[in-house]
Formats: C-alpha cells, sequence, structure tokens
C-alpha cells in the first residue's frame, strides 16, 4: 500500500522544523491542563514552574528532547520501545504520534503534533461537487456565526485565542464569531483539498492508535478532525445540515413518530379486545363436568317386580302421579 510506505518514512512536521507559536497556544491552556500533562513525564514538578509559563517551558523543553532521540531511532526500535497493542499501527509515523500521545496526553500532543498550516492554513481550491456534498461548506459566514450564538462563550474565546493572541483578539463577541466561523470554514476546505497520504497525517496527529478504514468516507473524518481540533460545542452547531435539511429530516421524523404512535395504538386495540375475549375454562369445571357426564351415562339397572319379574323402568326425571293421600 503506498500510504503505509509513505508513513513508514516520515516523522511528523514538529520533530523536525521549530513550530514557534506552541509557547504561546499551551499558554491558552487551563493551568490544570498543562500540569497533569507535566506530572505524566515528571514525577515532581518544581514549585517554581508552576506558572503557565513555567510548564510550558518544561514540556517544549522535554519535546524537544525526545524528538531529538526518536528521530535517530528505526521502525523497529519504535516497536520495541513502544509495544503497541496489535491493532494499533505499527509504522514510524503513527508510532510517533503515539509516543507523544503517551508521554503528554492528547490534548497537548495535538498542539505539538500539529502541522502549521492547522493555525494559517492555505487558500486551497475545492470542485463544486465537493462543496455540493458538503453541508457545512454550503452555508456563508454570516450562517455560520449565527450559530455560533448558542455556543457558549467562553468555548468561542479559548478557540479564538488558540488562532490569535488575545491582544490582537476581537473584543466584541460578534468578531470573535467570525474568527471562529472563518477559520472552521478554512480549515474544512483545506482539508478536504489535502492528498490522501497528507491527510492521514493530519489524522493520525490526533487519532494515533489505528489507521482509518477504507470503507470511512473522507467527510467522516474530517468530522472527526473538526471535532477534536475545534471542541464538540462548537463542531456540533457548525457541522448541523442546512435549514433545508434539517426541514426534511424533521419532516422524515414525525411521519416516523406518527407511524410508531399508529402502531402502539393498534397493539394498544388488540390487547383490549383480547381482554374481552372469552377465557379458559378451568381445569377443575372441566373434570366436574367429565365426572359428572360419566355418573350419569352409567347403565343402572332396575329393580324387578315379584308379580310380574318385569323390571320398572321409569325415565329419569318423570313426573310421579301416584295419588297422594
Amino acid at each position: 500500500m503506498p500510504e503505509s510506505d509513505a508513513l513508514n518514512h516520515c516523522y511528523p512536521v514538529s520533530f523536525v522544523s521549530n513550530n514557534d507559536g506552541v509557547s504561546t497556544r499551551l499558554q491558552v491552556l487551563t493551568n490544570n491542563t498543562l500540569l497533569d500533562s507535566v506530572r505524566r513525564f515528571c514525577a515532581s514538578v518544581p514549585s517554581g514552574h508552576r506558572t503557565k509559563a513555567g510548564l510550558t517551558k518544561l514540556i517544549t523543553d522535554d519535546f524537544q528532547q525526545r524528538t531529538n532521540e526518536l528521530v535517530r531511532l528505526s521502525t523497529e526500535d519504535l516497536n520495541k520501545l513502544l509495544s503497541p497493542p496489535p491493532h494499533c499501527p505499527r509504522l514510524q509515523f503513527p508510532l510517533a504520534c503515539q509516543f507523544v500521545h503517551d508521554r503528554y496526553g492528547s490534548i497537548i500532543a495535538s498542539h505539538l503534533l500539529c502541522h502549521p498550516t492547522r493555525w494559517n492554513p492555505p487558500e486551497p481550491t475545492v470542485d463544486d461537487v465537493t462543496v455540493s456534498l458538503v453541508n457545512w461548506l454550503q452555508l456563508s459566514i454570516n450562517q455560520l456565526k449565527s450559530r455560533l450564538s448558542k455556543v457558549e462563550l467562553s468555548a468561542i474565546k479559548a478557540c479564538c485565542d488558540l488562532y490569535l493572541s488575545p491582544e490582537s483578539s476581537p473584543k466584541s463577541k460578534t468578531g470573535k464569531y467570525g474568527v471562529v466561523a472563518e477559520c472552521f470554514r478554512s480549515r474544512s476546505v483545506f482539508l478536504f483539498s489535502l492528498p490522501e497520504v497528507e491527510f492521514l497525517k493530519n489524522y493520525l496527529a490526533l487519532f494515533p492508535y489505528g489507521l482509518p478504514s477504507p470503507e470511512v468516507s473522507r467527510q467522516r473524518l474530517v468530522e472527526d478532525v473538526l471535532k477534536e481540533e475545534f471542541g464538540h460545542q462548537i463542531s456540533e452547531q457548525l457541522l448541523l445540515p442546512p435549514p433545508s435539511e434539517r426541514k426534511n429530516e424533521k419532516q422524515k421524523q414525525t411521519r416516523r413518530e406518527n407511524h410508531m404512535s399508529s402502531v402502539a395504538d393498534a397493539h394498544e386495540t388488540r390487547d383490549v379486545y383480547a381482554r374481552s375475549w372469552p377465557q379458559l375454562i378451568p381445569k377443575d369445571v372441566v373434570f366436574k363436568c367429565i365426572n359428572t357426564y360419566y355418573e350419569a351415562t352409567q347403565l343402572k339397572i332396575p329393580p324387578t317386580c315379584c308379580v310380574c319379574s318385569r323390571q320398572q323402568l321409569e325415565p329419569r326425571g318423570a313426573p310421579d302421579f301416584t295419588e297422594r293421600r
């Protein structure tokens, strides 16, 4: 497979080049997130490094040291170092990403491994067919901004600060919505325009523990990347289908609910009829009737007349015409 060969002879870009903005972006994260990451590779955090700047320096210095060691290892050496589970890909690129995720945690690793184009995507051209197949690419920036009004402002600010420094970030809510919407759309278009191998590198930087199945569409994989990079609150709003499709889906849902209601009513009606049907006769009543029938059908020899020697035959239940005195 060409993709496997390409992924087996390369490392993430951040391993071999300086990612100048990573320190600034790490300091946008919460202090607890940085501290949890440091504790994964440092048993005791020096008291003088518990600030955001100090924790960031510990992470970046350790990352620089480890990447200098990893780039000297072969694929076989990486397999021995990591001992990945059987389902994990044993290729050089995903193995290196697995090491970073294991050492620093997924949140910090996504910043350390991401390609610089994540923060400054070029202006790619996407064909009209792709645009027509992707819901959120059909929407204008204003439509995307209106959807972001339903997201908590703290999530918008945190995302905005990743792409712009807090000093240059817009102060108004509308301005922040515009920055996030523009970045989201640009990142979406860029991911769709990437060749297969380059897209896999972006994907494995976030999800290094398994190669995506060939049956999974590029749109599904792009959605996974966007959710991881922009957060679920923002992504869930921006990835919604256009209003026309949502209306059609709502109509389908209404029809499904009406159908289920009709089926439930039919079951209820059947149960009502079933409860009014004749019930099974208890076994003791059945056996009592059988016994009565058996006794009533037994032949009994009537008494014999001592005068005429005839048997007295009287029908059962015959009226008695004997004159009473």
